[in-house]
């Protein structure tokens, strides 16, 4: 594509005027590593470097020409743009073609629930006959089928480089709806700036990633900024303790930028456009609800596997959105009731059917998300099962949620292993010493930092009828410390502990460990 052409489909004609050659691009780049003859590369300033130092090194590796902020060299043709986070989400859009144009792209951003939600949303679209796509934390789909990514592109909502060709590629196979998590990374980063949201998912907004916005408020100003580019916002009412409010904020600020609002929630004084009612719950058989709808349609049931009531809140959000985008009741509850569940979220680790103890698996890293998540299996332990609950908090990450997190465990646990959780760069033990201030001391608790070795002493020491939750890394098969990342799989480290702990009670079992 001429630099001309795509500067023009990007929103910058007024850009051409600096063009010394009209070269050709093939592609855009923003890491200097990857350029290569034909590419352009964007250079970006960032809280703790700025890429425009690169500029050099792409040319070196045959870039064709440079987006830059201000002006660095004459060895490369440079387009200075005054905002080139926002040139990389257009100029990508373009370079692909504005796939999002011709897609139904309904965004799902929150705190916590954005995968469920997701998952399921992209499950009832498929069942009902829809080509649908989704793009989120445990990669992306078509029709269900996974679709490759690098397994270093770890984040929720991708760069913009990867963002739009995948858009292009699911646009190119016929696809007509794309349920995407919408991240506060990716909205204060710009990632999304060309997507207009045919609907867009509010779940919750609750204490996390401070580390980046540095504060609630401005954290919600990144999720608030997506609201005011949708043609339809559905918001959930129901808000967790020292979060009031931002669910009505976030409704006026759609509201106000024209799009058409309903809500959802199990309160019936707030009057929501989606009401949960009749809520029951059953370790064998999960749960179920009835749905019902204030504009006077017919009352619905919904029944699933999943368990928890923050599983059914995740459920009513999706059975809403697709209400809203026009699938039959009937239709929508046979779709419920046939899926599977996420990866890593309250995932059963199967043990075999003789099993003495329960594993599970969760992605819960938030205060929030393990209250919810430790709040679930208290109605479910039964009499004389022990709660044990590991977990650890990220590295670089926001340290302010690590007390609470710690006394959130502790106070609803009967035992708690303290662990790491991907470090980073930082040290475990400064983590672990942030989490230590929350735990109740006079409650069992074990420090391990060692992930792996506290899984194993968690399950060799379990107590017959011990539901053992492993927290924080969910859908995750790898660890990140200050070496980088590596393969970590949760459920065959379980597995492997289990096997340890069948032959030491069965001594005469003839086997070796």
């Amino acid at each position: 594509m001429k630099l001309s052409a795509l500067l023009t489909a990007s929103g910058y004609p007024e850009a051409i005027s600096q063009i010394k050659e009209d070269v050709e691009v093939t592609e855009i780049v923003f890491d200097s590593r990857k350029a290569r003859e034909g590419s352009l590369f964007v250079a970006m300033r960032g809280n703790a470097s700025d890429s425009h130092r690169y500029i050099a090194d792409a040319a070196a590796r045959g870039a064709a020409v440079a987006v830059t902020e201000y002006r660095t060299s004459d060895k490369i043709e440079e387009i200075v743009l005054s905002d080139t986070r926002q040139a990389l989400s257009r100029l990508s859009d373009a370079m692909s073609g504005h796939p999002a144009q011709a897609l139904s792209v309904v965004g799902v951003t929150g705190t916590n629930g954005k995968t469920s939600v997701a998952s399921i949303l992209t499950h009832i679209l498929c069942a009902a006959g829809k080509r649908a796509g989704m793009i989120g934390t445990v990669g992306a789909s078509l029709d269900g089928v996974p679709i490759p990514r690098d397994p270093a592109d770890t984040m929720t909502t991708p760069d913009p480089t990867v963002l739009y060709p995948l858009l292009k590629r699911m646009r190119d196979a016929g696809c007509e709806t794309v349920v995407l998590e919408a991240t506060s990374h990716a909205s204060a980063l710009k990632k999304l700036d060309p997507i207009t949201f045919d609907l867009l998912i509010f779940t919750n907004l609750s204490h996390d990633h401070l580390d980046f916005h540095g504060s609630m408020e401005r954290y919600f100003e990144a999720k608030a900024e997506l609201f005011r580019k949708t043609k339809r916002a559905l918001v959930c009412l129901d808000e967790c303790a020292g979060c009031a409010g931002y669910a009505e904020r976030i409704a006026e600020i759609a509201q106000q930028n024209g799009a058409e609002v309903r809500t959802y929630s199990r309160d019936e004084r707030k009057a929501p456009d989606f009401l949960l009612t009749d809520f029951h719950e059953s370790a064998r058989e999960g749960i179920g609800f009835t749905v019902k709808i204030k504009d006077g349609s017919a009352d619905f049931k919904v029944s699933s596997g999943l368990l928890g009531i923050y599983s059914g809140m995740n459920l009513l959000g999706s059975v809403a959105a697709a209400r809203m985008l026009g699938i039959s009741p009937a239709r929508i509850s046979a779709a419920v009731g046939s899926f599977p569940g996420v990866p890593g979220r309250m995932e059963r680790v199967f043990l075999g059917r003789d099993a003495d103890i329960t594993v599970c698996i969760d992605f819960a890293h938030t205060p929030d998300a393990l209250e919810n998540l430790l709040s679930a299996m208290q109605g479910l332990r039964g009499k004389n099962r022990r709660i044990v609950t590991l977990f650890g908090c990220g590295g670089d990450r926001d340290r302010t949620k690590r007390r609470d997190m710690g006394a959130i465990a502790s106070c609803m646990s009967d035992l708690v292993y303290i662990t790491s959780d991907n470090s980073r760069s930082e040290n475990p033990d400064g983590i672990i010493k942030d989490i230590l201030r929350g735990i109740d001391k006079e409650k069992p608790y074990r420090v391990i930092p060692d992930r792996k070795e506290a899984i194993e002493e968690a399950i060799l020491s379990a107590k017959t009828g011990d539901i053992i939750l492993l927290c924080g890394k969910g859908h995750e098969h790898y660890q990140i410390d200050n070496a980088g990342m590596h393969p970590f799989c949760e459920s065959d480290i379980a597995k492997e502990a289990f096997r340890k702990r069948y032959y030491r009670k069965h001594e005469n079992y003839g086997g070796s460990v």
